[in-house]
């Protein structure tokens, strides 16, 4: 499945993803939109779409800095169909 980085994050948390920060980076590639998120509560966040227009976002709640590299519990926005393509079994 082909990613592309999406400028932008989620608005809601609609689930959680039990991940490592080393998994999302396999998966997703490096964070690409922590600079719009507040920087007291998120230490890193990914916005991302496929190639058939499904977006997703994903992001560390309460883990600032670099803090968010012992984040396990992450926080998700987006179409849950292409989370769990992504990550199987790791979705609440």
């Amino acid at each position: 499945m082909r990613l592309t980085p999406l400028h932008q994050i989620g608005s809601e948390c609609l689930t959680k993803l039990n991940a490592n920060y080393q998994q999302l980076l396999d998966v997703l590639g490096p964070a690409n939109a922590t600079d719009l998120d507040d920087a007291d509560k998120v230490g890193a966040s990914w916005g991302f779409t496929d190639e058939q227009g499904r977006t997703a976002f994903v992001w560390a709640y309460g883990f600032p800095g670099a803090a968010a590299i012992t984040c396990r519990r992450w926080s998700t926005d987006g179409n849950r169909h292409l989370l769990e393509q992504l990550f199987p079994g790791q979705l609440d």
